[in-house]
């Protein structure tokens, strides 16, 4: 052990004491395991890589846990030390030897050899050590290693002073304070003689180059680490200094008190080392916040408190950017559809005070609302750095309520109407004045025109008289009987078109028939020219070639167009399809005319008019467009005459037009008359 104390103004609470277990071939320290956490019990392999100066002067070019030192048994006292291989096999210059515990601290023995200090270069300038005598005998065999029986079982290798291996074993030894008389003669003070048991020279010993047999010198040598209780199991009377965990009693201690000489409490005649108080500089004034109990010396570095609030105002304030979640405070923000926002910026306290040293009197910053008179006044909050506070605006604020207000921030329960479910349309004929909401369970029933006569064969249908089953489909299902939708028998398959009469030519229409709502007053001048200008910029003609008339009676709205031929006809028909192919199709392609709701599918169909003389000319082509509409009891028609021509115009005798009788009457025209033929319908 060394006795140098600390060096002036250093503050030192640990000495380092170097202790070796004196039975055994092979030299040992011992020592706590704090090594890598391992536990005694376990076998502690460095691996160390080759070549890179730890190997020793045995095998430079292995690894540190394949070095070996030679057989031999490692005891202590009278009782063996248990290595983890067999007692008498090589072991491994990293191997940890259990040699027990004391309060929870494992202690083992591990075995310095190579470029390791040697016993000698440990103890240094220190007075805490002790002498050996060693008898030389000779140079060891290059096959042996540290540890090795030699010269027929007379003593045991070494590694000396110059790192050669020596035969040799230690005949006495003595305490630090030297030796009367030569080294061959001389004795050791309080010299203990080994007898006749052989024990190794310390490592380093100055026995160099072989001395000749029987030559005795004196090395340094750690002291004795043992157990030095009489009567106990593993008492050790070689022992110098006290190691408890080393006893097998329940009793460890054993004259505890300081061991170096050098220390303020050193205490003469200790054998376990306990605490040693040296020259410590520090504070020794027991109020400063930095009394240091361990101090002899005041420095005058004391502290003394100052009380105050020592925390930053910012919350952020000193925190690595990198830290995860660094400013990611959030709070949430009393408004509708806002919820939680970040709030780097929240404070931590009210104020700081950098002349503190003592955390005390802080206030916390609590940010919310500091208004009494608003809905979300908070009486915790002292800061109200945001736009926290939310004014008192009462209303219902449920939103099912009919009256639901979106800018209320307090509910008043009892303003909040409830909603009664119903049919809120007022054109459907279940419309329900009462009702505030529609819902699935309370459909609208609106207008649909159709025949509701159940001895029809389209009863319930709001297609034309071409359907002759009864209709199942739930939409659209008719509300309004409409006679002319009705069907009561079956009609024949659509007749071919005739052949004309050589010389005769008839035009050929292509005619929609559909039901309106409304009355005859409903249609006025203007929704005229605007059906019009509708009609005959989908046919390809001018307005003023559109003709439209209006009748009460049934409700049927008639559109004839003139075609050229049938290829033509059929053509035009597919280029409407998907304006009138149903009723809402229609009503989309008239929602600009301003004419009344269509309530029935368009019925399409491709017929003759009325024969007329063969033009001598080439033929123009032309388009008559007829309409009829009605609502409820009144009808109306309008006839549209659309007038189209080829790019090359040709003469011809121009068709009479086909004229709508008015309540029965004719409305003009010498030979018009209605469609001879029909051939085709849908």
């Amino acid at each position: 052990m060394r006795a140098v104390p600390p060096p002036p103004h250093e503050y030192c609470t640990n000495m380092c004491m170097y202790l070796s277990i004196f039975g055994g071939a092979r030299p040992n320290l011992v020592h706590a395991n704090h090594v890598n956490g391992s536990s005694a019990e376990s076998l502690l392999l460095q691996n160390l890589p080759a070549g890179d100066g730890s190997n020793f002067i045995y095998a430079s070019n292995t690894r540190a846990s394949d070095i070996l030192l030679g057989p031999g048994r490692v005891t202590y006292g009278h009782a063996f030390l248990t290595s983890p291989h067999d007692m008498e096999s090589l072991v491994n210059v990293d191997e940890l030897t259990p040699v027990g515990s004391y309060l929870g601290v494992n202690y083992v023995a591990s075995y310095p050899s190579g470029s390791l200090k040697t016993e000698a270069e440990y103890i240094g300038d220190g007075h805490m050590y002790g002498l050996s005598k060693c008898m030389s005998l000779g140079r060891c065999e290059p096959t042996q290693q540290v540890g090795s029986s030699c010269k027929g079982g007379e003593g045991y290798c070494y590694e000396s002073s110059t790192g050669t291996l020596e035969c040799g074993r230690t005949v006495a030894v003595g305490s630090r304070l030297g030796y009367t008389g030569p080294a061959a003669t001389g004795k050791l003070v309080n010299e203990r003689s080994t007898h006749h048991d052989y024990y190794r020279c310390p490592r380093g010993s100055p026995n160099t180059y072989g001395n000749p047999t029987g030559t005795i010198v004196v090395a340094k040598r750690l002291s004795f680490g043992g157990c030095m209780i009489p009567g106990d199991a593993h008492y050790d009377i070689y022992a110098e200094v006290h190691v408890a965990a080393m006893c097998a009693g329940a009793s460890k201690t054993f004259f505890v008190g300081c061991l170096f000489p050098g220390a303020l409490n050193y205490a003469p005649g200790s054998n376990q080392n306990g605490f040693c108080q040296y020259e410590t500089y520090g504070c020794i004034d027991s109020t400063a916040l930095n009394f240091h109990s361990r101090a002899t010396i005041d420095d005058g570095s004391c502290v003394f408190p100052t009380r105050g609030c020592t925390l930053p105002e910012a919350g952020y304030e000193g925190v690595p950017s990198d830290t995860p979640m660094y400013q990611g405070i959030s709070v949430g923000v009393p408004s509708r559809d806002v919820g939680m926002v970040l709030f780097p910026s929240y404070g931590t306290v009210t104020r700081h005070d950098a002349d503190a040293n003592v955390l005390e009197g802080c206030q916390v910053i609590v940010e919310g609302c500091m208004n009494s008179s608003a809905i979300n006044y908070d009486p915790e909050a002292n800061t109200n750095t945001g736009t926290w506070c939310v004014p008192m605006v009462r209303g219902c604020m449920m939103p099912q309520a009919i009256n639901f207000d979106s800018s209320a921030t307090f509910n008043d329960v009892a303003t909040c109407i409830a909603p009664v479910l119903g049919c809120v349309s007022t054109r459907a004929i279940n419309y329900d004045a009462l009702a505030t909401q529609s819902s699935t369970g309370t459909p609208c029933f609106e207008v649909a025109s159709g025949c509701l006569d159940p001895l029809a064969l389209n009863f319930n249908c709001s297609v034309w008289r071409d359907r002759f089953t009864p209709c199942t489909e739930s939409v659209p299902r008719p509300t309004l009987h409409v006679e002319y939708i009705c069907n009561y028998q079956v009609a024949p398959p659509p007749a071919p078109l005739p052949h004309l009469p050589p010389g005769t030519t008839a035009p050929l229409y292509l005619t929609y028939e559909f039901v309106t709502e409304g009355e005859v007053a409903d249609i006025t001048e203007e929704v005229v020219d605007a059906v019009k200008a509708k009609f005959a910029a989908e046919a390809g003609v001018v307005a003023s070639e559109v003709v439209v008339t209006i009748e009460s009676a049934s409700v049927l709205l008639t559109v004839q167009i003139l075609m050229e031929d049938p290829e033509m006809a059929a053509a035009v028909k597919e280029a409407l399809s998907y304006v009138m192919a149903t009723a809402d199709a229609a009503n989309a392609f008239l929602s600009e005319t301003g004419i009344p709701t269509v309530t029935s599918a368009p019925k399409s169909s491709v017929g003759y008019g009325a024969l007329e003389a063969a033009p001598k000319g080439p033929l123009a082509m032309g388009v008559i467009v007829g309409i009829s509409l009605g609502g409820g009891a009144v009808a109306c028609n309008i006839l549209l005459l659309c007038f189209c021509f080829c790019k090359r115009r040709r003469d011809r005798i121009a068709p009479k037009p086909y004229i709508v009788a008015v309540d029965g009457e004719d409305t003009g025209g010498d030979t018009g008359g209605p469609l001879t033929s029909i051939v085709e319908a849908t």
